[in-house]
């Protein structure tokens, strides 16, 4: 759901099997529309339109694959961005193997 601003509010659940190239890879993506075609094609960077960060079970960091060490971003619950849930029938592999993960997600989304 965008917020004030326009940008469009993306919540990426990490988990402890989560590699770094993965998680971080996906917030790249995530920072990347509108901001860097218009630098390859004019050499200025466009206005980002979304923005990404990152959620887990808890707001402790925790050692991922690999070794690398996750630390979600804090956002307080009166201060969370609104995002757009991911449909039911995406959710449905991720609910029954991180049914921790989901059910935290799930209720910081309606908070």
């Amino acid at each position: 759901m965008p917020g004030q601003d326009g940008q469009i509010n993306v919540a990426i659940l990490a988990v402890p099997e989560v590699t770094a190239s993965a998680l971080y890879s996906m917030f790249d993506l995530f920072s990347s529309p509108g901001r860097d075609f218009p630098f390859i094609v004019t050499g200025t960077a466009g206005e980002q339109r979304m923005r990404p960060y990152t959620v887990a079970r808890t707001q402790d960091g925790f050692q991922a694959a690999n070794g690398i060490w996750v630390k979600p971003d804090h956002i307080s619950t009166a201060s969370k961005p609104k995002t757009t849930k991911m449909s039911d029938s995406d959710s449905q592999n991720c609910v029954t193997r991180f049914r921790a993960e989901t059910d935290h997600l799930a209720d910081w989304q309606s908070g």
